[in-house]
């Protein structure tokens, strides 16, 4: 499965970002504290439904919001999913090709 597309918005220190591959690899190259790996997080709390940093997702949330959102275009073999996460200090709420999710 590929990543094909990332918007991020209110995600750690990313107020908002966009990525795209157009079917290649994305380079990420930035100073220390420019939110390099919060692109990263980002991507594999898409796909996974959880940080590899931070198990709370609340404390996922930019500060001064309260909510963060990711939306992806996700390609396997045989498919396309979109799909979206918002987690609020409520919990999570998932989207996959424009329907609620009940689950990951």
């Amino acid at each position: 499965m590929t990543l094909d597309r990332l918007t991020i918005t209110d995600f750690r220190c990313i107020e908002n970002a966009a990525l795209e591959s157009n079917g290649s690899n994305i380079l990420i190259a930035g100073p220390n504290g420019a939110g390099k790996t919060s692109c990263l997080e980002a991507g594999y709390f898409l796909i996974r439904g959880r940080s590899f940093r931070q198990p709370r997702a609340a404390r996922l949330i930019r500060h001064d919001s309260s909510v963060f959102r990711l939306v992806g275009k996700l390609n396997d073999a045989e498919s396309v999913h979109n799909v979206g996460i918002e987690g609020g200090s409520g919990g999570a709420r998932i989207r996959h090709n424009g329907s609620d999710a009940k689950n990951l």
